[in-house]
């Protein structure tokens, strides 16, 4: 039995061009796709005023050097209480490890995936140099602290702490 073979077209110019047109259409459409994805997905802007604040920053490390001069100590317990509520007690100490009391602080609750939801949260005090807060949060996970503790004579620290929520 003979098998026959089909005769072997030429490559011609047109499939050259064919070929090489549909390689950088696909190419192309690839990369229009995603930027279109990109584009529509994330505003892209992270940080209002990038350029003052960059400009600032020496004016920033000059003031975090005051705030680690005042010696305060500031830890941060958390715990979640339900799926979307969350508990933070900061215990605030002077240098030589005794409590900071009659101090006033503001805090927030960021989420830096989402634009929109921060949420801020108000600290009582329990005495002893610890205050409390709760807040209700729309989503878990990871979410930042940022908060401004100042005392009576107006000096202030600043602190950010990552908080995980969970159920």
């Amino acid at each position: 039995m003979m098998t026959t073979r089909r005769p072997v077209k030429p490559l011609t110019g047109r499939k050259v061009l064919v070929w090489f047109l549909g390689f950088f259409l696909i190419v192309f459409g690839a990369n229009f796709t995603m930027s279109w994805f990109a584009i529509t997905t994330f505003s892209g802007v992270e940080t209002k005023d990038a350029y003052v604040k960059g400009r600032d920053y020496n004016v920033e490390i000059a003031r975090a050097e005051e705030q680690k001069a005042l010696g305060w100590t500031i830890a941060v317990e958390t715990q979640n209480l339900s799926k979307d509520e969350v508990f933070l007690v900061l215990t605030i100490k002077n240098e030589a490890g005794g409590p900071l009391d009659a101090m006033e602080i503001e805090g927030l609750l960021v989420r830096s995936v989402h634009d929109g939801i921060d949420q801020k949260i108000a600290f009582a005090s329990l005495g002893d140099g610890k205050y409390a807060g709760a807040s209700q949060l729309p989503l878990q996970g990871k979410w930042q602290l940022q908060a401004t503790v100042k005392d009576a004579a107006g000096q202030e620290r600043k602190i950010i702490h990552d908080i995980l929520v969970r159920s």
